[in-house]
């Protein structure tokens, strides 16, 4: 990389070099929609020619108040234009300054009502595991991607009738390979995402239903 190095080309050379094997799966596919959406933008300027006011005024054309657009966009240039800095392409920073738009206020979590929530648990679906789903979501607050990882080798039964599920595990798609995604196994994101949590015993015994249910199907 010289004086001449275009933002597209050390935007390719900081991903290859220095991030690609160092990321999960699903936080691969974000940054590279990222990249892209800044290569789009401005990829053909010399990076010995970008400015803060330069960057700011890209970054408000790219995300207008799209909060979470810009937060993506601005940890990308700050991360790659840190090491241009380090391997002495450019002199500071440009990104260093960039500001955010205002960011947006949590929404409200509006929980469903009874009747609403029987209506999605008793939804016709060809997916037989779908009612199980619902119920340990509305009970634990976990991710899709991690119940779909659970396995019954992490469910620990109470002599009480209670249980405990331990989550190790997500579920996250791959990158394409021949027009299709893999679904691969992989680790939480952080080792905070490991924990273990409480489950009623009325979920427990939905749970040994839905084991039996399992077993019948898969002979």
């Amino acid at each position: 990389a010289g004086k001449d190095t275009t933002v597209s080309e050390w935007l390719h050379h900081w991903y290859a070099n220095c991030r690609s094997d160092t990321i999960r799966e699903n936080t691969a596919r974000s940054y590279k929609s990222t990249i892209g959406m800044i290569i789009a933008e401005m990829g053909s300027l010399p990076l010995a020619r970008l400015t803060g006011d330069i960057l700011q005024e890209h970054l408000k054309r790219m995300t207008a108040t799209h909060y979470r657009k810009a937060e993506l966009i601005t940890t990308i240039l700050k991360m790659a234009l840190s090491r241009a800095v380090a391997e002495n392409v450019i002199i500071s920073n440009p990104a260093s300054t960039l500001e955010l738009p205002p960011k947006p206020k949590p929404r409200e979590f509006v929980p469903p009502t009874e009747s609403q929530y029987k209506a999605l648990t008793d939804t016709a679906t060809h997916l037989y595991c779908w009612s199980m789903i619902i119920h340990l979501e509305a009970v634990t607050g976990l991710r899709r991607s991690e119940i779909l990882a659970l396995e019954w080798k992490n469910l620990t039964t109470n002599n009480d009738g209670t249980g405990i599920i331990a989550i190790i595990s997500t579920l996250i798609v791959g990158e394409v390979i021949n027009n299709k995604r893999p679904i691969i196994k992989s680790g939480t994101k952080s080792q905070a995402g490991e924990r273990s949590l409480p489950l009623p015993p009325y979920i427990m015994e939905m749970l040994e239903e839905h084991r039996e249910k399992q077993r019948k199907l898969l002979g």
